[in-house]
């Protein structure tokens, strides 16, 4: 699914920006992943009161509490590269927000009505002569293992002084992400 999803992608690699553009951005400062497990829903009153003190990044799947709650990310995040089109919110405050997204993220994010979308390189092609092109000869390594995961290591590799988790519950509670678990509903 990897695989297809980025050949899918080769002839729009070039339309969007690279997420190196956005290094300087994080230099210093203090970064805080809002990541959709259910305890998110206990820190959204302060996380709304304390917003402007973080650069802000938010997987998909926590972008609809956030809204919600009146909280806007600096930035969406999103690393899969299966259809996440149900998952997008439809909220106009999307267009407010800039996604960073891999390479081999599926199309529905693409074309989302996010502000901006900003291509992330694939750890597996890092090295290659089309991902120095896209991404310079210094992008960083981001093996990931969850969007949170790679949310960090790319805020540590762009040098923020600070990286605070939020809802990285490190195990869906119940089986229900933030939004399933307000609305009392099993995870798909």
């Amino acid at each position: 699914v990897f695989t297809e999803q980025w050949i899918g992608q080769i002839h729009r690699l070039t339309e969007f920006p690279s997420v190196m553009e956005l290094k300087s951005t994080f230099v210093g400062k203090d970064v805080l992943v809002a990541s959709p497990g259910p305890s998110l829903s206990d820190s959204l009153a302060a996380l709304k009161t304390s917003q402007s003190a973080f650069l802000i990044m938010a997987p998909i799947r926590s972008l609809a509490s956030l809204f919600e709650a009146g909280v806007i990310p600096d930035f969406a995040f999103h690393v899969d590269a299966t259809d996440f089109s149900k998952m997008i919110p439809n909220s106009e405050l999307l267009a407010s927000v800039p996604m960073l997204c891999f390479d081999h993220s599926h199309a529905s994010v693409w074309s989302a009505n996010f502000k901006q979308v900003f291509t992330v390189p694939d750890a597996h092609l890092l090295g290659s002569e089309l991902s120095s092109a896209l991404h310079g000869k210094s992008a960083p390594l981001l093996p990931g293992g969850s969007v949170s995961v790679v949310a960090v290591e790319l805020a540590a590799a762009f040098g923020a002084k600070s990286i605070t988790l939020l809802g990285q519950d490190l195990s869906i509670s119940r089986g229900k992400y933030v939004e399933a678990s307000k609305r009392d509903a099993p995870v798909d």
